[in-house]
């Protein structure tokens, strides 16, 4: 994801990491640190955002539209610097 957000982010694209992990976030924590992640990292320890946004898989993936609408979900893991990944991104910023 930190080549997407470092491609993104003077679009108006929003890369938000969830993370489900409850309990000890310094794992969490230790996981950003160690892969100098540089986007937002958000603790979901109460569940909030899972139950808006259920999982199914671990990893798991939500493209939220400009008008706040779910655009795709993926489930699993993938290649999210890819040519294939940023053409889809760049559609669906164009509208």
């Amino acid at each position: 994801f930190e080549k997407l957000y470092r491609r993104y982010r003077s679009q108006r694209v929003t890369v938000l990491a969830v993370s489900l992990d409850k309990g000890d976030i310094s794992k969490v924590k230790g996981f950003v640190d160690t892969n100098n992640l540089t986007f937002p990292v958000l603790i979901d320890s109460d569940g909030v955002a899972e139950k808006l946004y259920p999982s199914f898989t671990i990893p798991f993936t939500y493209v939220i539209d400009k008008e706040g609408r779910v655009a795709a979900r993926v489930d699993g893991a993938k290649n999210w610097a890819s040519d294939e990944t940023f053409v889809a991104l760049d559609i669906l910023i164009k509208g």
